[in-house]
């Protein structure tokens, strides 16, 4: 048997080719079909007798692009181009990324969006989503078929050495009962049209599929853009998509609870699809949580939060079948959770695609899809594959090597998305293609060259001609499958040397596209449901907070909270070095130059380096893990982990906040800095507000904002340090710019009507629990949040870490800082440099009690370590 052909024939042309020319777009001169002026570059340029989806043969719009280009004439391509300059703002302000593994973990790649969707007529899409459905339920009896009864091996229908020798073949999985009496939960398949119109499946993606998230934010993008089209067109709507996926995803979970626990397992955010993941979390309401969030115990899930373990229901899986359970599976993965197939085999969790279902995904079933479906239906494919032959059968092997010029070479057993051989030397070099296929024949497939068709895409302000692939996603409901009235398009620059096998999703510098469906009649008003179903229990608990989670946020408060303490010290020095006294102020700045080096923002001054170089790469430099740059771009690493946990506002604060420091790059002079630093400390006073004001006070918004106290009672002991040290006597000038740093002058000035005294400053800035941005206030609002915290509230003794909050209060409750004469003084100032000492050096243990009580995840699993997250190192002399 030589499986599913397709059209190609032994001597018969491949498809695409000059014998059908009467599909081919009409020469340039006769377009003359162009509303609003949007197709005057669009001249075709591909082979001869490609299909073009925007013009017919005779160069008449088609009926589809005719309604959208009459509605995008109404905007004009001025007010076009504006939108879209405004959409591109907004992915990137949205940071909607894809990050090749290829470029390495920390170099994420802007999502390109093409801002003109492709178009299909609800009548065509409605045969193509019947052979989505068709193809699905195939699929899913293949994977049941070869993890159950094996009737298709047993009667010939597929080879058993491309389906035992596959690695994707996971013997473990045959005894899992298929949730809900299925394999295929989350199903997509890469369509390309060839010159006759015809629609033929280039790859099936049944173990993770990718891109479903891809799509729904390119629509949301897409829609806004052009609201007029989206509306006049009649454009189907996704939304009811995926409310049927959430719900489906419930209607799995084991326990049938009103509130099962569904969690989207992500390996991390090191991932290339770690925004999608992310995203479609917090649009369907579900947990986002990595491998070491997990734990099983006794054939139970369970997420790792802060109260405790609390059972999970369902997963929907986001990493390679193969990691998923390094028990059973691969022994080296380190993004899996062990036990996880045991748990599933005890019905007790459900996995969503469960592993094995990649199977399906190698090139070489495609071979046998056809057959297949004649055996197990009785029917024919609606649509087809592109013409495949696996390798591992003598006769295609020989009509492989015939055929070499025409086919395509691929790894015929490795499921996934495989980069196609290029059929240069291992194909058209007859000789190196029979020691190839000679050495492991059942390791390749060959499949048909198959020419694209064409569709607009927007490039340098003009429509012009690309070809282009469609991925669509399919998903299992109560009433069956159903399929994504859209789906997401690629165009490919390069006009495709291997058109039919262009991925969507994991090729650099791709772009992306709408797939938009135009109903052929009205469609009803579309309003949100009422949501007034049956009763639900209501709950204002906060305790199932992945401890995970409240480590990043703590981290979050910590790093913002640097950042703005180092840019209001720099910006202090800078606006004195940079006046009329110019560097004449440096013997006032230099205690403040010295508490930077303490807390980590700038190297030691050496006379190798000019202060100009020193507070230029203090703000700047990316590699001084200090500098004011480096740590908002930690900051923005932590945040773009809790992406799901955090409003879209802080993460647009946080994206405007790195953008400011890299335009602060192109500044040369120091002065032009300061309104740099002034961007960013306003930025960070945003950030502050987002936190009071719009963060509901659950448990993750008291560690993010104890990290911001204890950051900034950290800064301020240093900063207070100098002052009361006997051996450094203070310059002129210096409580004043403390003042400043300190963003207290103003306080000062009301109070005391004075120039700045030592004991006044100090009383404000460490003993005054009523001004914000004193040491006094900072300790009693983490004593505060202590009392929220499970552990505090369970004993009934003080903690390890309240200890030195209680310590640091009752010294500064106690302490009064009134001097009658010099001895006197001298005194209370030996006591605070006393006491400063000691919360230099207690502080930190707070932030190591909070990891051991919290943040350390309960009981990690021996002998494996999690996915590595933001790196938390703190400055040296800090000690935490």
């Amino acid at each position: 048997m030589e499986g599913d052909r397709g059209r190609l024939a032994a001597d018969s042309p491949p498809s695409g080719v000059a014998a059908r020319v009467s599909t081919a777009v009409a020469p340039p001169g006769h377009d003359t079909d162009d509303p609003g002026g949007f197709l005057r570059h669009y001249h075709y340029q591909g082979p001869p007798g490609s299909y073009d989806e925007c013009r017919q043969a005779d160069g008449r719009l088609r009926p589809a692009w005719r309604r959208f280009l009459d509605r995008l004439a109404e905007v004009g391509p001025v007010e076009f181009q504006r939108r879209w300059e405004q959409a591109r703002k907004q992915v990137r302000e949205n940071a909607v990324t894809f990050n090749p593994y290829a470029d390495g973990p920390d170099q994420e790649r802007p999502w390109e969006l093409d801002p003109l969707p492709l178009l299909l007529p609800e009548t065509e899409w409605r045969g193509i989503e019947r052979a989505m459905i068709q193809r699905a339920e195939l699929l899913d009896a293949v994977l049941r078929d070869c993890h159950g009864s094996q009737r298709l091996l047993a009667d010939g229908i597929l080879p058993p050495a491309l389906v035992f020798g596959q690695e994707r073949y996971l013997r473990p999985s045959r005894s899992l009962p298929p949730p809900g009496g299925r394999w295929l939960h989350l199903y997509a398949a890469d369509l390309a049209r060839s010159s006759d119109g015809q629609w033929w499946v280039v790859a099936d993606r049944t173990d993770a599929p990718s891109g479903l998230g891809y799509a729904l934010e390119t629509r949301i993008v897409t829609a806004r853009m052009l609201p007029e089209a989206a509306h006049e067109t009649r454009l189907l709507r996704y939304a009811g998509f995926f409310r049927e996926w959430r719900e489906h995803l419930v209607s799995l979970a084991p326990a049938h609870r009103d509130q099962p626990r569904i969690v989207a397992l992500t390996p991390g955010s090191g991932d290339p699809g770690f925004f999608e993941h992310s995203y479609l979390a917090r649009y369907l309401g579900i947990t986002l949580a990595q491998p070491a969030d997990l734990t099983v115990r006794a054939q139970r899930v369970y997420l790792k939060t802060l109260e405790g373990l609390e059972q999970v229901d369902v997963i929907v899986r986001h990493i390679d079948e193969v990691l998923a359970d390094p028990l059973e599976l691969r022994e080296d993965s380190e993004c899996g959770v062990a036990g996880l197939l045991q748990a599933a085999r005890a019905g007790r969790v459900v996995v969503v695609n469960p592993p094995g279902t990649g199977l399906a995904d190698a090139p070489g079933m495609m071979a046998f899809l056809g057959p297949a479906c004649e055996h197990l239906r009785g029917e024919s494919l609606r649509m087809p594959s592109v013409a495949t032959w696996w390798c591992g059968q003598a006769d295609a092997r020989a009509r492989v090597i015939k055929l070499r010029n025409r086919l395509i070479l691929r790894r015929a057993l490795n499921a996934g998305h495989q980069t196609p051989l290029p059929p240069g030397a291992a194909a058209a070099d007859r000789r190196v293609l029979e020691r190839l296929l000679r050495s492991a024949p059942a390791e390749f497939a060959a499949q048909e060259q198959v020419a694209m068709s064409t569709a607009p895409s927007w490039l340098d302000h003009k429509a012009v001609p690309l070809p282009v692939t469609v991925r669509v996603f399919v998903i299992a409901t109560a009433a069956g499958y159903r399929v994504l009235p859209g789906g997401l398009a690629r165009p490919v620059p390069d006009n495709g040397s291997h058109p039919g096998h262009a991925r969507l999703l994991d090729q650099p510098g791709s772009l992306s596209k709408d797939l938009w469906v135009l109903s052929d009649s009205p469609l009803p008003a579309h309003l949100p449901a009422a949501g007034r179903g049956g009763a639900v229990a209501l709950r204002r608990s906060t305790g199932d907070l992945p401890s995970r989670v409240a480590d990043n946020l703590y981290w979050i408060g910590r790093y913002a909270e640097r950042s703005e303490s180092a840019a209001r010290m720099l910006r202090a020095i800078l606006t004195r070095v940079t006046s009329e006294r110019g560097w004449d102020a440096l013997p006032m700045v230099r205690p403040l130059i010295g508490t930077l080096h303490q807390l980590g923002h700038l190297q030691k001054w050496s006379g190798g380096m000019t202060p100009v170089g020193l507070l230029r790469a203090g703000v700047l430099d990316r590699d001084r893990p200090g500098s004011v740059t480096a740590l908002t771009q930690r900051l923005r690493q932590l945040v773009a982990a809790s992406r799901d946990n955090l409003s879209q506002d802080t993460w647009r604060l946080v994206q405007h906040l790195v953008h400011t420091l890299d335009q602060g790059v192109r500044e040369a002079r120091l002065a032009d800095l300061v309104p740099v630093l002034d961007r960013v400390i306003a930025l960070h006073a945003g950030l502050s507000g987002m936190a009071m004001e719009n963060t509901t006070r659950t448990l993750g918004w008291h560690f993010l904002d104890i990290g911001r106290r204890l950051e900034r009672a950290l800064a301020l002991v240093a900063l207070a340090q100098p002052v009361v040290d006997p051996a450094r006597p203070l310059p002129p000038g210096a409580l004043d710019l403390l003042l400043e740093v300190a963003d207290s002058a103003i306080t000062y000035r009301i109070r005391y009507y004075l120039n700045a005294r030592t004991l006044p400053v100090l009383d404000l800035l460490l003993c005054d629990p009523a001004n914000p941005r004193g040491l006094a206030f900072q300790l009693e609002a983490i004593e505060r949040h202590f009392t929220a915290l499970p552990a505090e509230r369970h004993s009934g003794l003080l903690s390890e870490g309240r200890k030195v909050v209680v310590e640091g209060l009752s010294f500064l409750q106690l302490e009064e800082l009134v001097a009658r004469d010099t001895d006197q003084r001298q005194q209370i100032l030996q006591r605070l440099h006393g006491f400063l000492g000691r919360m230099q050096q207690r502080l930190p243990v707070l932030s190591d009690y909070l990891t051991s009580q919290y943040f350390s995840l309960l009981e990690p699993e021996r002998g494996r370590r999690s996915e590595p997250r933001v790196s938390h190192e703190e400055p040296e002399k800090e000690g935490s």
